[in-house]
């Protein structure tokens, strides 16, 4: 720090974009020491690494690839539990304003067939995914 207050190397007249351009230079000139130095530092870049971080990569991806159908599987029975519960809740609307409101015979009767509906889902659903054990297993 100058005793004018300002830091070391700053121009006195504030140029500050000649400023900013010599100390760009100087991290320039210094940047091939560093990198230099730190390649002798890293050990991932000693001989052997590059085909064990290859190795590691396609093993990975070969289980990416085993998943994939899982997760596809997956979000199929997702889709068929939504539209399940789609038909369960508009059907039990429909099957209470039949009852309760003026909504009569009709209504009642269009309610408990997607209701019915519902049911099938869901149990196609629970089929496809298998029992469920104690403990949240299957």
């Amino acid at each position: 720090m100058q005793a004018s207050g300002q830091p070391d190397g700053e121009p006195k007249d504030g140029d500050f974009v000649a400023y900013l351009a010599q100390l760009e230079k100087r991290q320039l000139a210094a940047l091939p020491a560093r990198a230099q130095q730190h390649l002798m530092l890293d050990s991932t870049h000693a001989p052997g690494a590059e085909a064990a971080d290859r190795a590691a990569d396609s093993a990975a991806a070969a289980d990416a690839d085993a998943v994939l159908p899982q997760f596809a599987a997956g979000a199929e029975q997702r889709k068929r539990l939504a539209r399940a519960a789609v038909f369960a809740l508009f059907g039990l609307f429909l099957t209470v304003y039949g009852l309760l409101g003026d909504g009569g015979v009709l209504a009642l009767l269009i309610g408990l067939i997607l209701l019915w509906r519902a049911t099938v889902s869901l149990r196609r659903a629970a089929s496809v995914a298998g029992p469920v054990l104690p403990g949240g297993g299957r």
